[in-house]
């Protein structure tokens, strides 16, 4: 015969478990949550960077004749990747400095290598130089041009492993820097100093 007390404690503790409400008491897990995941956006094509860098106002497209405007850069999709040709407006005879508009140039190119699809992409800044003076003295001209543009880059928040900068000297005039006749050529020779800015596949 059960005692009375038991019976009674029991009782009681039936009762609380009750009053508690079904399940609770029992840790139950929490719903399982899937992460949202931003996409990815897919990497510039070289016609697309182009096309963005046109937008951004910073040069016109190569076609092989003169530039309406001899300060625009030249911008063409090349199997090295997109290259961006600084003219020889941006760089006066026997200079490295960049003109106000030559750095605003510089900025847009920076504001869309900035782009998230363009991050993958590196730059390869090659520095040219005319035929006047020194090879040894041209050479180091036109890598002073290459890392004043590079600077700029850097400025502008491009980070610094993307950047590299070579310098060519005289070696790759696009132009002749004489005549036939063998005088000067100074519109050759201006269309040599410049620096090509090539944003890699």
């Amino acid at each position: 015969m059960e005692r009375p007390g038991t019976i009674l404690a029991l009782v009681v503790l039936l009762a609380a478990g009750c009053a508690k409400g079904p399940g609770v008491g029992v840790s139950s897990p929490p719903p399982e949550t899937t992460p949202t995941k931003t996409p990815t956006p897919a990497p510039f094509t070289n016609s697309e960077l182009a096309d963005e860098l046109r937008r951004q106002g910073i040069g016109t497209a190569a076609t092989g004749q003169a530039s309406p405007s001899e300060e625009l850069p030249e911008i063409k999709e090349t199997p090295r990747g997109v290259v961006i040709t600084l003219p020889h407006a941006q760089f006066a005879f026997d200079s490295f400095d960049l003109d106000a508009q030559s750095r605003r140039v510089v900025e847009r190119i920076a504001y869309v290598l900035n782009h998230p699809r363009a991050a993958i992409r590196l730059v390869v800044l090659e520095g040219h130089a005319d035929a006047i003076g020194t090879q040894a003295y041209n050479l180091a001209l036109s890598r002073h041009r290459a890392e004043t543009v590079a600077r700029e880059l850097i400025g502008q928040g491009v980070r610094r492993d993307r950047v590299t900068v070579e310098a060519y000297g005289e070696s790759r005039p696009i132009a002749p820097n004489k005549k036939p006749d063998g005088t000067d050529n100074p519109a050759g020779r201006a269309k040599n100093r410049r620096v090509e800015a090539v944003i890699r596949n």
